[in-house]
């Protein structure tokens, strides 16, 4: 314990007010082991100087952290570990303000590190994914409505690239449709309404397509292929619909 602690009030230099020794820094060049200014009156001084010296302070102290590098790193991970959830926070916040102001940059940034780190990235987006399923899938939905032609060129470059697999998807269609239809059901009816998908797409110069109402393959449901579960709509709609709805739905 310094000899400074045990007077019950000190008076600072500066601002002449009486403040307990704790309030003052410790220093051996004084003989109550305590200096001559409070703390408060010493930081003032110190930040007044900064304001008014900004690129010496900055090169004083780019000059120290170079010199002691190791202390830095090390310190610098220690209060990461032990304020996780703070410095996280305060990222997100500095990141947020920076989309709103300079957003091109920020999309610049991203996309560097994408590139620089793709194993890192890939991992991010499946452990999102995951962890944001029906989000996901959401957002998926929204960007395929607003993208549709996007959507379409992509599947057709697919499909031309991996032939394969767009003949495998073909043959488990034909065999959904075969299993889903019964016997009594006349292939005229069926055949007249993709006869009219067909000339509705060249009157109005837009894709229609046959839909199954109640889906034909479904988690929760499987439809007949009989002309009263079809329906002539707009291809649009009918990729939006998917296999995910349909009357009385659970």
């Amino acid at each position: 314990m310094a000899d400074g602690d045990c007077i019950a009030v000190k008076s600072c230099a500066k601002c002449k007010a009486s403040k307990a020794p704790s309030e003052f820094y410790a220093s051996k060049r004084f003989k109550d082991g305590r200096r001559t200014e409070c703390k408060l009156c010493e930081r003032t001084r110190a930040l007044d100087w900064r304001n008014g010296n900004l690129d010496r302070a900055r090169q004083s102290k780019r000059n120290w952290t170079s010199a002691n590098s190791v202390y830095v790193l090390a310190y610098a991970k220690r209060y990461h570990q032990d304020n996780r959830d703070q410095v996280r926070a305060k990222a997100r916040q500095r990141s947020a303000q920076q989309w709103v102001e300079n957003p091109e940059l920020m999309r610049a940034r991203n996309l560097d590190y994408k590139r620089r780190n793709p194993e890192k990235n890939r991992a991010a987006a499946r452990e999102w994914a995951r962890a944001n399923a029906e989000r996901n899938r959401a957002r998926a939905r929204r960007w395929a409505e607003l993208n549709n032609a996007r959507v379409i060129a992509n599947v057709m470059a697919y499909a031309k690239l991996h032939p394969e697999i767009q003949r495998l998807q073909v043959q488990r269609r034909r065999a959904a449709l075969a299993a889903a239809k019964v016997r009594w059901e006349d292939d005229f009816f069926i055949a007249e309404i993709y006869d009219l998908a067909r000339k509705r797409s060249e009157v109005t110069g837009f894709a229609w397509q046959v839909d199954h109402i109640v889906p034909i393959k479904s988690k929760l449901v499987c439809g007949l292929h009989v002309h009263w579960n079809l329906a002539v709509i707009p291809a649009r709609i009918n990729r939006r619909k998917s296999n995910r709805h349909w009357p009385d739905m659970p």
